[in-house]
């Protein structure tokens, strides 16, 4: 009867063992499924509201948007900010007179 006992104690063991790894497995798996579920519903609720603003949009929203975009396709990178101010604070690091900083402005 002890080894009987022992087989029992060891199975038992390895039952709970299996049960502890399912129900690890279970878990990790209801996770991911609750990620990707939260994921698609917020790219759905992103995607509604674009799609509701872009009904909203007025006559003239849309013609300034029109113009911003030719604006932004004809563009060129020394017509941005930052490259103005770089190129304002190098003048102005460089020039001893205040006349030549405001020529250049």
């Amino acid at each position: 009867t002890t080894l009987q006992q022992h087989w029992r104690v060891h199975r038992a063991k390895q039952e709970a063992a299996a049960v502890l790894i399912q129900s690890a497995l279970r878990r990790r798996n209801a996770k991911r499924s609750y990620e990707e579920k939260k994921k698609a519903s917020l790219f759905l609720q992103s995607w509604w509201r674009s799609q509701s603003q872009m009904m909203k949009r007025t006559p003239e929203m849309i013609r300034v948007s029109r113009r911003l975009a030719i604006a932004t396709a004809e563009a060129t990178p020394e017509m941005s900010i930052g490259y103005r101010t770089t190129v304002a604070l190098k003048i102005i690091q460089r020039s001893k007179r205040l006349h030549d900083v405001i020529e250049a402005c």
